[in-house]
């Protein structure tokens, strides 16, 4: 039976009726409670309704269940960074990193974190903090580096490593004496 709803859910989702999906994932998921699957795709669902606080329950939830499955740590980041709560993003990419290093998207995501919690109010730098933290800025050089050695062909990977590279700078022109 909660094969039934979890199919129906998928093609749902593959119409872009989210709302729908997710009813039928909840159901999927509440018939079978081991039905991780469902759960996976109600978090997805969840994240296109743009309900990142309800995704990123649903990822918690499942991290409890495979805490080692890095994919489901980079998903909720990804959640996580779009609600600007960009220490506990980094955290989840973090980990992802570390059970799989790799992860060339991990890195990516974390270094662009780091970028917006130190320097940007805003998510498309049109508001430049008065001066932030180098270690942030640093730490975002680093991992775009690691993420161009990976795909040299991804033009935003250099575009944020530059703006650390004038962020770094900015900070030495801005620090207190």
């Amino acid at each position: 039976m909660s094969d039934a709803y979890y199919v129906r859910g998928l093609i749902r989702a593959k119409r872009d009726n989210f709302r729908k999906a997710v009813a039928d994932f909840t159901a999927a998921f509440n018939i079978d409670p081991g039905a991780t699957p469902a759960l996976a795709e109600r978090a997805e669902a969840y994240s296109q309704l743009s309900q990142f606080p309800l995704a990123v329950a649903d990822y918690s939830e499942l991290i409890k269940q495979d805490p080692r499955n890095a994919e489901l740590y980079h998903r909720r980041g990804i959640a996580r960074a779009i609600m600007q709560d960009f220490d506990a993003a980094i955290a989840d990419y973090t980990e992802a990193i570390r059970l799989q290093p790799e992860f060339e998207e991990a890195y990516y995501n974390r270094g662009v974190a780091h970028a917006h919690t130190n320097a940007y109010k805003s998510v498309n730098f049109q508001e430049p903090a008065p001066w932030g933290d180098q270690s942030h800025w640093r730490a975002t050089i680093a991992d775009l580096s690691v993420a161009i050695a990976y795909r040299p062909d991804r033009a935003d990977s250099y575009r944020y490593r530059g703006f650390a590279h004038n962020g770094v700078a900015r900070t030495r022109r801005q620090s207190p004496i």
